[in-house]
């Protein structure tokens, strides 16, 4: 008929992919670090391409919407590709754990003390005048006196300040 064109007449479109895999076996999005695992979990978290553009600045917009395509027509194959990846990490892991076992707070001190020949004594935080004046007199009082044993382990010259604090409420 006329004015009609055949599929004959309309030249295929052919693009490339953004992705690539690098040395390491992993899929990377464009030419960037980014890999195809985060674009996809965002996108499966409910993430628009724009929104996911945003908390991975380094990716291009044209490439993320891309990538989805491909993931929406090739899901199980992505998916299995994910799967993949999670269960290696896990495995590496396991294997990491066992070579490193976990350190509990009982062997860091038990270390820290044959190490420096001192008890361990534990120190919170610094505090400030605001947090003094925000405590009871009687708590107030205990810090300092805490502050104090610290320091007859260390350096006492830095508490000198506190020798004639006086802990009424008027002081702060």
């Amino acid at each position: 008929m006329y004015g009609e064109k055949s599929r004959m007449d309309t030249p295929p479109i052919v693009l490339e992919l953004p992705l690539r895999l690098d040395e390491s076996g992993t899929w990377r999005v464009g030419k960037t670090r980014v890999i195809i695992e985060m674009v996809i979990y965002e996108f499966n978290q409910g993430a628009t391409p724009e929104q996911i553009v945003e908390a991975f600045d380094s990716l291009n917009l044209a490439d993320v919407y891309h990538v989805i395509g491909y993931y929406i027509n090739h899901r199980e194959e992505i998916d299995a590709y994910i799967a993949k990846r999670e269960a290696e990490a896990e495995e590496y892991r396991r294997q990491w754990e066992a070579k490193h076992p976990p350190v509990t707070k009982e062997d860091m001190i038990r270390r820290y003390e044959e190490r420096t020949g001192k008890p361990f004594i534990p120190y919170t935080r610094h505090l400030t005048v605001f947090d003094l004046m925000e405590m009871p007199i009687d708590e107030r009082q205990r810090t300092v006196e805490q502050a104090f044993e610290r320091a007859s382990h260390e350096s006492f010259e830095e508490f000198e300040a506190y020798d004639d604090m006086d802990f009424n409420d008027d002081a702060f």
